[in-house]
């Protein structure tokens, strides 16, 4: 299962935690992780090109993003994020989860 965290602060996101393998299909063949890994890379890409003040790394099948400096344009980069991981868990549910955490 593959399960997602993003993290809130001060009602702004400052992290994606995303960890684990859908196994909905064989390894090379399995869509779920491959839309999941999809978004993640994009929305890493996204983040790291416009603000200097973002950390990704992938190792491991754990995608961790940090945003150091969050503002209203980050917020809705991690919102489109989350609902477009959200649109795939509506249809895989069982092998994806995710949760936002607000500390």
């Amino acid at each position: 299962m593959i399960h997602i965290c993003f993290t809130k602060e001060d009602n702004h996101y400052t992290a994606l935690k995303m960890q684990g393998h859908a196994n909905s299909a064989n390894s090379g063949e399995d869509l779920v992780c491959a839309a999941v890994s999809a978004i993640a890379y994009g929305l890493a890409n996204a983040l790291n090109g416009m603000f200097d003040e973002s950390n990704s790394s992938f190792e491991n099948n754990v995608a961790n993003l940090l945003i150091q400096n969050p503002n209203e344009t980050t917020d809705s980069i991690m919102k489109v994020a989350w609902y477009q991981l959200e649109t795939i868990r509506l249809s895989n549910k069982e092998f994806i989860e995710i949760e936002i955490a607000e500390v």
